[in-house]
């Protein structure tokens, strides 16, 4: 208690100092802060640390220090109230926390005529644009996102062509520009999602694909763009292009699915996350689509690389994505095997997303689940009743968990509410206790194949 009191004290005196300051010095010792959230939320993914901070600092810098100034020179402060909620939404969006996300989302919205004005921080609401996409896509709002980052991206090429227009002796004909390239990151991923209820937006998606690897000049954003193309081909069904881009973004020339492994195997932490993910929804992309070759390559490479010992495919890495999806497939992967025992499925049961209203999270869930029965349907059918029907609380069916997806999404996320309503026609009738149902398999892959996560 003594030390909490002193510190509040601290903290008094510091923000009576930083009120007697001009906007600049002020400006400058409140961007130490937000460079702080950065460094948690982005670096070291520290996502609940992050967005606890960046709610106290909201109610226990920003807030007083308005008081403090007053209304005339609060509005100095626009930019930090706007970061402060940008790297809020930022560790949301990390997280796949829907819920918070929308409040954080919804405040940013509030706060654009604010920042609008002051054309030194258009990068950081340019920012706080490409944030608020990649939560509409996180929300199923495929077309809203795609909107916004259509403009973010085309703002930022304007901008270059203006430069290079004025000053053709100074700029190259093309200023690339790591904003317009994550705008253009962001517009691809929404599009290779929403390609999952309409294969024509993979034609759009290779074009901002195109560019999106063409902006970036850094190896490590490169390498991402190259894995988005792989899961850009692999929902495509373009099996060796997806290996292909996987490989590249790997730095290997051999493309194949054993030195992709081998690779991986080297890899640490996130960056091993991600190429592992990237790497087991081709492999079992290739199995669902009857690519027997493409399959067995890559299934004895898996093999061999003992990759599914990994921290990631026991879901000891982390409690945040990419983990989701890799258990995800690992459970497919059990499934295509025929192990009675399927761990990893039960492992992402016990990261209980829905229940932390994590919803895009919790689709990753429904759609191992959906996959995992449409596979033992026919030789394991008690035990995939259970799976898709089960009231235990600590084994909730598939059923169960569509109904609390609803409850959450009906008020704040149409899309996904929707998406639960038709996945719950779809089991209903599965599950009816009628005749032999014999396009099961069909109908539950159908709804893993919408999430592409």
């Amino acid at each position: 208690g003594e030390v909490r009191r002193e510190a509040r004290q601290r903290l008094g005196q510091i923000l009576e100092k930083l009120s007697r300051f001009t906007a600049p010095p002020r400006n400058a010792q409140l961007a130490l802060l937000t460079g702080w959230l950065e460094q948690l939320i982005n670096q070291q993914r520290s996502l609940d640390l992050g967005y606890r901070l960046a709610l106290y600092l909201h109610k226990e810098v920003n807030a007083p220090l308005r008081a403090q100034l007053g209304e005339s020179v609060s509005q100095t402060l626009a930019w930090f109230s706007y970061a402060l909620h940008f790297w809020a939404l930022t560790a949301c969006n990390h997280k796949g926390d829907l819920v918070n996300g929308r409040k954080e989302a919804n405040t940013l919205e509030q706060l654009v005529p604010d920042l609008a004005g002051q054309w030194e921080y258009v990068w950081l609401l340019m920012e706080g644009l490409v944030a608020q996409a990649v939560h509409q896509t996180d929300c199923l709002e495929y077309d809203e996102a795609s909107k916004r980052m259509e403009l973010v991206a085309n703002y930022y090429r304007d901008l270059s062509s203006l430069f290079t227009d004025a000053f053709p002796e100074v700029f190259p004909e093309y200023v690339c520009s790591d904003l317009r390239g994550k705008a253009l990151g962001t517009w691809l991923q929404n599009e290779i999602y929403a390609g999952s209820y309409d294969l024509a937006r993979l034609i759009k998606a290779r074009e901002i694909s195109e560019q999106a690897i063409e902006e970036f000049s850094a190896p490590c954003d490169k390498e991402r763009q190259y894995q988005y193309r792989c899961q850009l081909e692999t929902v495509a069904s373009n099996f060796q292009a997806a290996r292909e881009y996987l490989a590249t973004s790997l730095h290997l020339h051999d493309t194949s699915h054993s030195k992709i492994a081998r690779k991986i195997h080297t890899l640490d932490g996130v960056s091993q996350g991600f190429a592992l993910l990237h790497w087991l929804r081709l492999g079992t992309a290739c199995y669902l689509c009857g690519d027997k070759l493409e399959w067995e390559d890559f299934a004895s490479a898996l093999k061999q690389s003992k990759l599914l010992n990994s921290l990631w495919c026991k879901g000891e890495a982390s409690y945040n994505y990419p983990t989701h999806g890799i258990l995800r497939h690992v459970a497919l992967i059990a499934a295509i095997q025929e192990q009675r025992h399927n761990t990893a499925l039960g492992r992402l049961r016990n990261l209980d997303p829905i229940k932390k209203g994590c919803m895009v999270l919790g689709m990753i869930q429904l759609a191992a689940y959906a996959e995992v029965a449409a596979l033992t349907w026919s030789t394991e059918p008690s035990l995939t009743r259970r799976l898709l029907d089960c009231d235990e609380r600590a084994r909730l069916g598939l059923k169960q968990l569509l109904k609390a997806m609803s409850e959450q999404s009906r008020d704040l996320f149409p899309s996904v509410w929707q998406i639960t309503q038709s996945w719950s026609n779809v089991l209903k009738y599965v599950l009816e206790p009628k005749e032999a149902r014999e396009n099961v398999r069909e109908l539950l892959m159908g709804l893993g194949r919408t999430v592409n996560y």
